[in-house]
């Protein structure tokens, strides 16, 4: 794990500028670029599924119908929705036609915990109070403060560490520096595509929500990724 003050100066070595004395707090504009380039980076690299960033959630039923988020809600992993301690797992992500049926015609949906995203936060049909729901989701936090404090989405100063491949983060900010400063940069484009594809390979590959109308469909639908924003 690496902070991101070294991770910027290890840029500006391989591209040949000059470092700045810090990156956040100073207003010179190669620092203002530098901090600028790592957190777009960071946008991006989330949209892979990084297993370091792979988390349990729980929600507590009530009586509610609508329950929190995760706070650090990046997208969610297939198939990971279950009662705890129960094999059946709930039927996540419901449709929303599915939903305007169940309400609409006050039946419910007889063995299956339906479960949606709508509003920004989960909506549960029947509910059943007292029992806890399990599902695994990736977080969009992989940044933590320095000596083991709060993750975060983003760098906010230079000692934050970035929790995920070290090289993989440089390479993203080497092609995006380049094209600010109008250096070649296509092959430092390429070069990190490879590279990310092989991290993706070592790390365990991409990973699709099933779509089936249920979980224990053989056949169905489209698979696809569902992501949180």
């Amino acid at each position: 794990m690496t902070t991101l003050a070294t991770i910027l100066d290890r840029v500006l070595d391989e591209t040949g500028f000059s470092k700045p004395s810090s990156y956040f707090g100073n207003t010179e504009e190669a620092a203002v670029r530098a901090r600028t380039l790592a957190n777009a980076s960071i946008r991006d690299l989330l949209d892979i599924p990084h297993r370091r960033l792979i988390k349990e959630g729980t929600i507590s039923m009530t009586t509610a119908t609508t329950y929190a988020l995760p706070s650090d809600l990046h997208s969610f992993v297939q198939n990971t929705f279950y009662e705890t301690g129960d094999s059946q797992p709930a039927h996540f992500p419901t449709s929303d036609q599915q939903f305007a049926l169940i309400n609409s015609s006050g039946i419910g949906d007889g063995i299956w915990t339906n479960v949606r995203v709508a509003g920004g936060e989960f909506e549960i049909d029947e509910p059943k109070n007292g029992e806890t729901l399990e599902f695994t989701y990736r977080s969009n936090h992989p940044v933590q403060a320095t000596g083991g404090g709060a993750t975060k989405e983003l760098y906010t100063v230079d000692t934050d560490v970035w929790l995920l491949d070290d090289r993989l983060h440089e390479y993203d900010i080497i092609w995006r520096w380049k094209k600010l400063h109008g250096m070649d940069w296509q092959e430092d484009f390429a070069l990190f595509k490879r590279y990310k594809n092989e991290y993706v390979a070592r790390d365990g590959g991409y990973r699709a929500l099933n779509m089936n109308s249920h979980p224990s469909s053989a056949v169905g639908g489209p698979t696809v990724d569902l992501w949180a924003d």
